[in-house]
């Protein structure tokens, strides 16, 4: 008895721990945004992502709209992916303390 209940403290014990490590859909619910200079240029990207894992980006360069896309989340750990529909491309984001980072652009949570 005490050996079977030693073990099911050990799997919710790790269970638990593994669970923790990363980030989790709920975490990235809501819109992004960052704002940088680019070659000469000021962008401002703002993305959503909805509860379905789904998401939408529009970017513009210098006040004018430049581009908008579409996609898929994926979660490794705490690596999120942006997978743009159509193509085999993927942003890769790492999460830590609530916001976003990727190529030294951070990204804050504005909802």
């Amino acid at each position: 008895m005490k050996k079977t209940l030693s073990l099911m403290c050990i799997i919710a014990l790790v269970t638990l721990a593994l669970t923790s490590c990363g980030v989790q859909m709920e975490d990235l619910v809501g819109t992004w945004h960052s704002s940088y200079s680019y070659n000469g240029d000021r962008v401002s990207n703002n993305f959503y992502i909805e509860e379905d894992g789904s998401y939408g980006s529009v970017t513009h360069k210098n006040g004018v709209l430049s581009s908008t896309e579409k996609g898929t989340v994926e979660i490794e750990g705490k690596n999120v992916y942006l997978c743009k529909e159509g193509t085999t491309i993927k942003t890769v984001f790492e999460y830590k303390d609530g916001i976003l980072e990727n190529g030294g652009h951070t990204y804050t949570k504005t909802e």
